[in-house]
């Protein structure tokens, strides 16, 4: 029985944080993330969407990979396993399985990392036995930790039996007091700048990424997504068995609780408006006046809308930014980005940005779009071959690969008979080659 109350709660859990649609969009200036997510986008965006965030690309030949520059200059030959960039260097990862962390001159800053990942800021990796943090310059924790958990805004720190958090340069911020430590939420995009400590006496403290304590409530189960608009929803219970939602505002004062009979919520609307379900069906609730409007939520492969009369509406930072008749729903088609989603109505060709609301008709040989980045999109015609379209509708290339994957600063075409070829945003060719493919 006690399994099926864990179930239960975390389907339900799971329910909140149907938010597709406003995790497809622009992180640096959309709602939808929180502080610690917006800062880390809006710095670091490039390192998502381009080829060659930091002048360079990483190419693979012959199973291994190298570098070119934007001059399509070949800076470091197809020697190692694995090549990552990040803010001012490398991380390389040779056959044996080590890894080595470098400038962009290939100084190398440490080597012989164990189990090292890369984010666009800094790496973590295990070196004698311990995890450490580094950035191309140096070092930001030394390796001394049993665990290190990354986000956006902090590192969540292990040592021992005790568990603690610092910020991006190393200074602690939460002392190492600690039980547990982990990351309050589904996902490191949609799920705001909490963390979540276990106390001695089994209870629970919630930060927030920059060490503020917000919370030191404790409930049998609870669970936080961040909503967007300054907003957490907070899902809990108190005896294991019923759940009950609350929503709070980014110091974790209640703005609103929820009907008893909300079972999950599938998206924020606005600063007062949550679409949630029920035990009798999909509604629109205004938490502010308690009104409830029923709606139908249609699903367009990722990317959610509300009906709302005659009509399916998309929103984007707290208005619609795309209202469809709902004849025409058939003929969606969600189209992701790094960092914004758009749809692509194949009736009418028009392609539609869900975060700002501007659409461009594409021409009538385009059927489908399978790729987007900010500025350029992967299109496809009738016959299967793919060309680069530019974000005003131009095309910047022929239908002329067998497949194509695009980024802010370019894309990347594959031609079955004539080899790769590395293209910049006007659709100049930078390097054609048999053997040498530009990967993402």
């Amino acid at each position: 029985m006690g399994k099926k109350k864990v179930l239960l709660f975390t389907a339900i859990a799971a329910i909140v944080l149907m938010t597709c649609v406003f995790a497809a969009c622009a992180p640096e200036s959309y709602v939808i993330f929180s502080r610690g997510g917006q800062e880390y986008y809006k710095e670091y965006a490039g390192y998502f969407t381009k080829i060659a965030p930091e002048g360079a690309a990483v190419f693979s030949r012959n199973g291994l990979y190298g570098l070119v520059n934007t001059d399509g200059k070949v800076v470091r030959d197809a020697m190692y396993a694995q090549i990552d960039i990040i803010k001012g260097g490398y991380l390389l990862r040779h056959g044996a399985g080590s890894y080595t962390v470098t400038d962009e001159d290939f100084n190398v800053t440490v080597d012989g990392l164990i189990d090292a990942r890369s984010y666009a800021d800094c790496v973590v990796g295990r070196k004698d036995g311990k995890y450490g943090v580094w950035t191309a310059e140096g070092s930001v924790l030394p390796a001394q930790y049993d665990k290190i958990v990354w986000t956006p805004g902090c590192l969540i720190v292990n040592m021992g039996e005790k568990w603690g958090m610092t910020d991006k340069s190393g200074k602690q911020t939460v002392p190492m007091q600690y039980v547990s430590g982990s990351f309050a939420g589904a996902n490191l995009a949609s799920s705001g700048d909490l963390v979540k400590f276990g106390r001695e006496d089994g209870g629970w403290d919630i930060y927030e990424c920059y060490g503020s304590l917000l919370s030191t409530d404790y409930y049998a189960m609870e669970y936080y997504a961040f909503a967007g608009f300054g907003m957490y929803i907070h899902a809990y219970s108190v005896d294991g068995q019923s759940v009950k939602m609350r929503v709070l505002d980014e110091e974790f004062n209640e703005i609103a609780v929820l009907p008893d009979d909300v079972l999950g919520i599938y998206g924020c609307l606005d600063g007062e408006r949550l679409c949630v379900m029920t035990s009798s069906g999909e509604y629109i609730y205004n938490f502010t006046s308690g009104k409830l409007t029923a709606t139908d939520v249609f699903n367009a492969d990722g990317a959610y809308a509300y009906r709302e009369g005659e009509v399916y509406n998309f929103y984007g930072n707290g208005q619609v930014v795309l209202s469809v008749p709902a004849y025409e729903s058939d003929n969606l088609q969600y189209v992701p980005g790094s960092l914004r989603g758009y749809i692509f109505n194949t009736a009418t060709n028009t392609l539609t940005d869900l975060l700002t609301g501007e659409d461009v008709t594409l021409g009538r040989e385009v059927v489908s779009v399978t790729e987007a980045e900010e500025g350029v999109f992967a299109v496809m015609n009738a016959e299967g071959k793919y060309a680069a379209c530019a974000k005003n509708g131009d095309m910047l290339s022929e239908f002329c690969y067998d497949s194509l994957q695009v980024a802010a600063d370019g894309f990347t075409g594959v031609r079955t008979a004539g080899g790769y070829e590395w293209c910049g945003m006007d659709g100049n060719v930078i390097l054609r080659s048999a053997d040498i493919r530009v990967v993402k």
